[in-house]
C-alpha cells in the first residue's frame, strides 16, 4: 500500500490526480479521501477572516442605529 497526500480541487465532483501519481493509480484501487475545509486558526484574526471572505447572507437588512439604541 502507498500513501500519496497533495492539494487539489473538486470540479464537477471529480477530483483530478496529480500528474506525477497518475501512473501508480492506473490499477483499481481503494482510496481514501479526506476533505478539509479552509479555517481560521485559533491564533488568527477571525475579524480580518470575515473581511477577506464575507458571509453572503440573502435577505438581510442591516439594523438602524435607532432600532440598535431602543433597548437601552
Amino acid at each position: 500500500m502507498i500513501t500519496v497526500e497533495f492539494k487539489t480541487t473538486i470540479e464537477n465532483g471529480m477530483i483530478k490526480i496529480p500528474e506525477q501519481y497518475q501512473q501508480q493509480f492506473k490499477q483499481p484501487n481503494i482510496v481514501k479521501v479526506t476533505l478539509q475545509q479552509e479555517t481560521v486558526e485559533k491564533t488568527g484574526n477571525y475579524l480580518q477572516y470575515l473581511l477577506e471572505h464575507p458571509l453572503n447572507i440573502e435577505d438581510l437588512t442591516p439594523m438602524k442605529r435607532e432600532e440598535i439604541y431602543e433597548n437601552e
